[in-house]
C-alpha cells in the first residue's frame, strides 16, 4: 500500500529559490542539491584541464569540489575557468574559488550561461525537496501499512520502505506516484517505466533526504545499480 499526500505540482523552474523558501530549507542565497553520482546527464560534469573533479553539490551559483587529489592548486579568492560538460554540450566558466577546507572546494560561478543555469535549476528541484524529508516515527502506522520505514515531508511528498516483497518501495514526489521493484527501473502509477531523466530525478531526490536511514541508503545504492545498468 502506498503512502499518498498529493498537492498541486510545483508550476516554474524559475520559482526554484521561492519555492524552497516555501520548504523551509536550503537559506543559503542559491539552493543546492548533493550529486547522487558523478554520471547523470542532467547534471555537469566538472572539469579542470583535463582532470575531473568530484562534485559534492550544486547550486545555479556554484559547486562545492571534492578536490582529493589536490589538483586544483589555486587559492581562495583566485579566479579560474572550470568545463561544465552536459550530454548535448559544454561551457567554460569562469570561476572564483570563495572557500577551501580540504578536501572541499567552495567555487562561484561568475559567467554562467542562463540556459545552462536554468537546467541546473531543473535539476535540482527534486533535491530541494528532498532536503525537506523527514522520518515518521509512529510504530502503528508502520504496522497498518506493512512498511518499515516512512518519510514525509510538508510539501506533501513521501517514501514509504516496505518490509518484504517484490515492491521494496513507494514514492510520492512532485504529484507523480512511483513503485519500485527489486529487478526493474521504478514505474508510474504501476504502469510506465520511467524515462531516464525521471529515474535521474528520483536518484537526486533520494541522495538529499537528509536523515536518511541506513535501509533508505542502501534503496540508493540499488536505484543506482538498477540505472546503470539499464543504461549500458
Amino acid at each position: 500500500m502506498s503512502w499518498s499526500l498529493r498537492r498541486k505540482q510545483h508550476g516554474s523552474v524559475y520559482q526554484v529559490h521561492e519555492y524552497a523558501s516555501q520548504l523551509g530549507v536550503e537559506r543559503r542565497k542559491n539552493p543546492r542539491a548533493k550529486y547522487p553520482s558523478q554520471n547523470l546527464s542532467s547534471l555537469p560534469s566538472v572539469f579542470y584541464g583535463s582532470y575531473s573533479v568530484p562534485v559534492q553539490d550544486v547550486s545555479v551559483g556554484g559547486v562545492c569540489l571534492l578536490d582529493v587529489e589536490d589538483r586544483l592548486e589555486q587559492q581562495t579568492g583566485n579566479e579560474v575557468e572550470f568545463r561544465l560538460i552536459w550530454p548535448d554540450g559544454e561551457q567554460i566558466v569562469r570561476s572564483r574559488i570563495v572557500a577551501r577546507v580540504n578536501p572541499r572546494v567552495h567555487v562561484q560561478f561568475l559567467n554562467l550561461n542562463p540556459d545552462r543555469a536554468e537546467a541546473i535549476s531543473k535539476a535540482i528541484v527534486p533535491g530541494i525537496r528532498g532536503t525537506a524529508m523527514r522520518p515518521v516515527d509512529h510504530p502503528h502506522q508502520r504496522i497498518q501499512l506493512d512498511a518499515e520505514e516512512i518519510y514525509t515531508s510538508v510539501h506533501g511528498d513521501s517514501l514509504v520502505i516496505n518490509k518484504a516483497g517484490t515492491i521494496i518501495a513507494g514514492l510520492n514526489l512532485l504529484g507523480r506516484e512511483y513503485t519500485i521493484t527489486r529487478h526493474f527501473w521504478p514505474k508510474i502509477e504501476k504502469k510506465y517505466y520511467v524515462s531516464p531523466l525521471e529515474f535521474e530525478a528520483i536518484l537526486i531526490f533520494m541522495a538529499n533526504i537528509p536523515q536518511a536511514s541506513e535501509r533508505c541508503r542502501e534503496l540508493l545504492k540499488r536505484l543506482q545499480s538498477l540505472y546503470f545498468e539499464g543504461r549500458l
